[in-house]
């Protein structure tokens, strides 16, 4: 899902409908800090060490690019990722300045107990939806996300 400027809604339903998603995601968004409270690393290092074991490996430019995020802020996680064991980095054989970054066994785990403590909080509410409502929400957001 990319930031963009968008005309205003065509219709009064579709204005509060637009309202609704958006606030949604907002509550979503703060039941997710309160569920990374558990978690080892704060949600910024969680996000981007799932990208890391997506891509197998990338320089930090990429890692950035990948998480829609500035080179600064992606960089400040890396060096504490690094440095809690979470990454390794790897000189870039294409490149002797830059350096492959990859999530570590250590990483690995952190992220796994951070998806966990997440499916733990959602699979109580989702298990007493139908399946076909699961399925629609996964589409859904999906679909979301991406355009």
């Amino acid at each position: 899902m990319q930031a963009t400027t968008r005309p205003r809604a065509s219709s009064p339903r579709r204005a509060r409908d637009e309202a609704a998603v958006v606030e949604a995601l907002y509550e979503i968004a703060v039941a997710t800090r309160r569920l990374s409270r558990a978690d080892r690393v704060d949600t910024g290092g969680v996000r981007l060490l799932w990208h890391l074991a997506e891509a197998g490996t990338c320089r930090l430019s990429d890692l950035a690019e990948l998480a829609g995020l500035d080179l600064s802020t992606v960089s400040r996680h890396v060096r504490d990722l690094d440095e809690a064991g979470y990454l390794g980095r790897t000189p870039d054989p294409r490149d002797r300045r830059a350096v492959v970054l990859e999530i570590s066994p250590a990483g690995a785990e952190v992220l796994a107990e951070a998806q966990a403590n997440r499916a733990a909080a959602l699979t109580p509410v989702l298990e007493t939806w139908p399946a076909d409502d699961r399925a629609d929400l996964t589409r859904l957001l999906t679909a979301l996300a991406r355009d």
